[in-house]
């Protein structure tokens, strides 16, 4: 199967953005089991999580959320 934009440049994007996570997470000793990092939307969680497997395959990952479906999962009303 052929790839498509396997070279974007957003990936490089992610993987300075998701390493900036892990150093957070690292400095406050936060385990990525117990971590959620929230997301302006819905559609970039598949492609954050693939982000966070292509630079740490091993492991635990954090919980990708909006913060719609975080207070969802929580039985808040999220406001306007």
């Amino acid at each position: 199967m052929d790839v498509i934009a396997a070279d974007h440049p957003a990936a490089g994007l992610w993987q300075s953005l998701l390493g900036q996570v892990r150093a957070e997470m690292a400095a406050r000793g936060a385990h990525a089991a117990r971590t959620v990092v929230l997301l302006p939307f819905a559609q970039l969680m598949p492609v954050a999580r693939r982000a966070w497997a292509a630079i740490c395959p091993d492991g635990f990952a954090p919980r990708f959320e909006t913060s719609m479906n975080w207070a969802g999962r929580l039985a808040a009303e999220p406001g306007a």
